[in-house]
């Protein structure tokens, strides 16, 4: 259709230029200003034909108006001085019909009719200049009153808009070219956006409903109303300020109240959220964010109006967390956590005074539990498990921040030795078997030289039964003494030139 208008219009000005009709040619200098600026071209009866018009004295005739009979019938003109005639007006009876705007190449790109009273009455325009028309303007008395608009380049109309005073009043669009109308927008009197509706569906009982709402005061967007679940209630409320989303307030689970609300920074990422996770109507959990980053979030775990509890956050994983299990505004319990966000060490304050008298430290090789009780900043009992269970026990029972005792523990975590130290050396250590309260043996460094020099063995019921001792402390036992179940000696026996020979023996008479 328009490729063919196109060829009309080269043919009627090839028409009208010929040489044949052009009999006279006549130049005026309309302003007096020494430049030639129009030409007149008559037939040889003296008819004018054509009219070029130069109105910036340039050379360049940028306007040429036709004549059929002494009459007008078409003015094309250069409207951007580009030296290309791109509006041609068509006239009949002195009245303009059409208007037609094409390009550099002569490809119509516009075209607008008009009425009898040479007012406009359609105007349609090709504005991907793909060739096909694809927004249409309709008039009425030579005002805007309606708009049609093909999107999707698909040959359908699949946007409308309605004019009141020249100015749009209400809009359809059908976005994805599905053939339904999703979205609606309503203008102000001043032709600006004052709501959008999107996404309408119908509910079960018939009630119209949108999933999406926007609100607009002088065109810009002020609040957003969503339904996320297409109950019929919205639940999503974002606030604008200078057209950026400042807050949204959530109702995540649908019982038609708001238990989430988020600040948003200029770029729209949350800033601070709060949040009612338990639904009764109370904040019980505070988030804060850094350029979108969480770092913080403080937690009311019993909803008692108290937030007892802290998470530090650190490039995206839990670096630190605190908790006041007493409420006193002091922090009891802190956990440090690894890269990984596991934690790395535990302190504990338990009587809440303020100083963490117990620690537990993650290693690869397992946990160890230190408590401080006298506050003296040195562990008196360290417990190391490994898996979960309890593997050795060091502890400084008096006090002079020295380890003089440990316990290892085996499978069950039952007792199966006990070592008894002095500053710098081990003194005393007794091992364990089936009766695990009570030893089987024991050795003993009693000049504590770092060697063993007296061994001790246990019966039933932890009862002294036989002793070994190195008296000339060469590394060997030169006396070896046996007790009966009250613990007095029945017999003793003596190296008496170490020579790892027996040569005396003492046996008590109740033998």
């Amino acid at each position: 259709m328009i490729a063919r208008t196109a060829l009309v219009c080269c043919l009627l000005i090839s028409l009208f230029a010929s040489p044949a009709l052009a009999q006279k040619r006549q130049e005026r200098d309309t302003d007096q200003d020494g430049v030639m600026d129009q030409l007149l071209i008559y037939d040889d009866r003296g008819t004018i034909l054509r009219v070029e018009q130069d109105r910036d004295q340039d050379g360049w005739y940028e306007e040429k108006r036709f004549y059929v009979r002494g009459d007008i019938s078409k003015i094309i003109r250069d409207t951007d001085q580009d030296r290309h005639m791109d509006c041609t007006d068509f006239i009949q009876a002195s009245k303009r019909l059409r208007q037609e705007r094409t390009t550099a190449t002569g490809q119509i790109i516009q075209v607008l009719w008009f009425n009898a009273s040479e007012e406009p009455e359609k105007l349609s325009k090709d504005t991907t200049g793909n060739g096909e028309f694809d927004t249409f303007y309709f008039f009425k008395k030579g005002e805007l009153a309606r708009s049609e608009q093909d999107l999707t380049e698909d040959g359908a109309i699949n946007a409308t808009t309605w004019f009141t005073n020249q100015l749009p009043r209400r809009r359809e669009m059908d976005r994805d070219g599905n053939g339904k109308i999703e979205e609606f927008i309503q203008f102000d009197n001043q032709g600006r956006i004052s709501r959008i509706e999107k996404s309408p569906f119908t509910l079960a009982g018939g009630k119209p409903c949108f999933e999406a709402v926007l609100l607009f005061e002088k065109g810009q967007v002020t609040e957003q109303h969503r339904d996320s679940n297409t109950d019929g209630r919205m639940d999503i409320l974002t606030r604008f300020k200078d057209g950026r989303a400042q807050t949204m307030d959530k109702d995540t689970n649908h019982d038609g109240r708001h238990d989430y609300f988020v600040r948003l920074d200029a770029k729209g990422a949350p800033v601070k959220s709060r949040e009612d996770t338990n639904y009764n109507g109370q904040i019980d959990r505070i988030r804060l964010y850094k350029s979108g980053e969480l770092t913080q979030t403080d937690t009311d775990t019993d909803h008692d109006g108290f937030f007892d509890t802290r998470i530090l956050m650190a490039r995206g994983q839990v670096s630190q967390t605190l908790v006041d299990k007493n409420k006193d505004g002091k922090t009891d319990l802190k956990i440090k956590h690894d890269k990984a966000g596991k934690a790395k060490t535990i302190l504990t304050d338990t009587d809440f005074n303020g100083f963490f008298e117990i620690r537990q430290d993650y290693t690869a090789q397992g946990r160890v539990v230190s408590l401080d009780r006298n506050e003296d900043k040195f562990a008196e009992i360290r417990s190391h498990y490994r898996k979960g269970v309890l593997i050795r026990k060091e502890m400084d029972t008096d006090g002079d921040k020295q380890i003089d005792l440990e316990e290892r523990y085996g499978p069950g975590e039952v007792l199966v030795q006990m070592t008894e130290s002095l500053p710098g050396n081990p003194v005393t250590t007794w091992f364990y078997g089936k009766d695990h309260d009570m030893p089987e043996r024991a050795w003993e460094d009693t000049d504590r030289d770092g060697r063993i020099d007296i061994w001790y063995w246990y019966g039933p019921g932890g009862v002294l039964t036989r002793i070994q001792e190195d008296t000339n402390k060469d590394g060997k036992a030169d006396l070896w003494e046996m007790y009966d179940e009250s613990q007095a000696i029945v017999k003793r026996q003596r190296d008496l030139d170490f020579d790892g020979t027996i040569d005396f023996t003492d046996e008590s008479p109740s033998v």
